[in-house]
């Protein structure tokens, strides 16, 4: 069975431009197309025949494997008298993507208090964003500024 679907005329086409060729590629992918949903149809209706006659086609029950979520892990930046404010805050702002305010006031937390919080993250991205503190610090001159992260416990 063919099908004739025809293209509206349209006067900006370019130069060249074949419409009978593009109404033959159209139907010839619509028919192509046709001849796939009819054959799908006819394997359904075969398993439904084999169904109706007797013949018992076992599925697999579906399963769906229920995810855990994720442990959670905090990110701490510690305190140290070597390296400078400026740095921490630089080193903060490029690897917590904080503000310059939040950075500094997260910095000056950690110089009063020992340490300060920086963040939650999944454990791969929280140990890697302590690599990227020392990896950052190392880069600014060698500094010795450490990140350390802790289990986040849940509420």
């Amino acid at each position: 069975m063919t099908s004739k679907f025809y293209i509206e005329k349209r006067r900006d086409l370019p130069f060249g431009y074949n419409a009978e060729k593009e109404k033959e590629e159209n139907n010839k992918r619509l028919e192509d197309f046709y001849e796939k949903v009819m054959a799908e149809r006819e394997r359904e209706s075969d398993r439904n025949s084999r169904i109706d006659s007797g013949t018992v086609l076992l599925d697999r029950p579906e399963t769906k494997k229920k995810l855990d979520i994720p442990k959670m892990w905090n990110v701490w930046i510690l305190n140290d008298n070597e390296t400078p404010f400026h740095v921490v805050i630089r080193v903060v702002i490029t690897v917590f993507a904080l503000s310059e305010d939040e950075a500094t006031r997260r910095v000056l937390k950690a110089h009063t208090t020992g340490r300060a919080h920086m963040g939650v993250f999944t454990r791969d991205v929280a140990e890697t964003r302590a690599e990227q503190v020392s990896t950052e610090c190392r880069r600014y001159g060698n500094f010795p500024l450490k990140a350390e992260v802790d289990e986040a416990h849940p509420i």
